[in-house]
């Protein structure tokens, strides 16, 4: 019986490195702003997960002055409209105003990164389209109901700070 589970549990390794191997369980990266709250994010991070059955990580940056290489290590941004209105033209794909916050009335912008300006092609566009669907679709409506103190419920943050 030993020797069953321990080449049974080499099988799952084997079939659950293949799936990162091959992208299956590839997160989403996002750049967004530190306005945006951790439970908020966490909202959206549990929700896309839930429909979308993939990750998807908050990237938030210090500074709005991105190489383009640093800029290609993400798969969207979610931003202040002021501050996506500073990034390159060309790096940019299809803005979508998205929401406006309560408290400042900042409006929000969601776009996806120009695959052609990353030199990116093939299924990943396709990926990235599926991506801007549920943003567009599904964020308007969560920052809408987003009135609940999630943080007792969710404390675990996906959001990394990125120099």
């Amino acid at each position: 019986m030993n020797i069953f589970q321990t080449s049974l549990k080499y099988c799952m390794g084997l079939v659950l490195s293949m799936g990162v191997l091959l992208g299956d369980s590839k997160a989403f990266k996002v750049r967004v702003d530190k306005s945006l709250t951790p439970p908020f994010l966490n909202v959206l991070s549990l929700a896309f997960k839930q429909d979308m059955k993939k990750e998807v990580i908050f990237v938030i940056t210090k500074s709005n002055k991105l190489s383009k290489k640093v800029l290609c290590d993400f798969d969207a941004f979610l931003l202040p409209e002021t501050l996506m209105s500073g990034m390159p033209e060309k790096a940019l794909f299809h803005k979508e105003f998205l929401f406006q916050s309560k408290e400042n009335k900042t409006l929000y912008a969601f776009s996806l990164i120009d695959t052609q300006y990353c030199s990116k092609g093939g299924n990943y566009r396709y990926e990235l389209e599926k991506l801007e669907r549920w943003f567009v679709q599904k964020v308007p409506e969560l920052a809408e109901n987003y009135r609940v103190d999630y943080k007792s419920q969710y404390d675990k943050t996906q959001t990394k700070i990125k120099e």
